[in-house]
């Protein structure tokens, strides 16, 4: 590895050491939206590509859903629901648009409004 590799992976887990839970937690929901949205414009040329972040999209509600549904978890009951709710429309949605009867834009919307939400509370870097 050269002095600018190490640099950069020295860097990088010292700034991850450093970020909030929150903060990680924004920048997978970014990516994976971010993912899915450009995979969606090119689904008609490469839908491995396209399936591969609907993929994505699922196992990141999979895990809110979970995470959510743990005992330890601190948030509000009702935003609790809310995110658990919005898992199984994430999962519904996804199925309708595999098998060509949905639109991926409503998942889209779903993960930009969470990004908000969490972007009011602080978690943007």
């Amino acid at each position: 590895m050269n002095a600018i590799a190490n640099a950069k992976y020295g860097y990088s887990s010292f700034s991850n050491a450093t970020r909030s839970e929150q903060s990680i937690e924004y920048d997978i929901i970014a990516r994976v939206t971010a993912e899915l949205d450009a995979a969606s414009k090119i689904q008609g040329n490469d839908f491995s590509a396209f399936v591969n972040a609907l993929s994505n999209n699922r196992r990141l509600w999979v895990l809110l859903a979970s995470d959510v549904a743990h005992p330890s978890n601190r948030l509000p009951k009702p935003l609790k629901a809310q995110i658990f709710y919005l898992s199984q429309f994430v999962e519904q949605k996804s199925r309708e648009v595999l098998r060509d009867r949905g639109d991926v834009a409503p998942l889209i919307e779903v993960n930009r409004s969470l990004l908000n939400g969490l972007g009011q509370q602080g978690a943007k870097r």
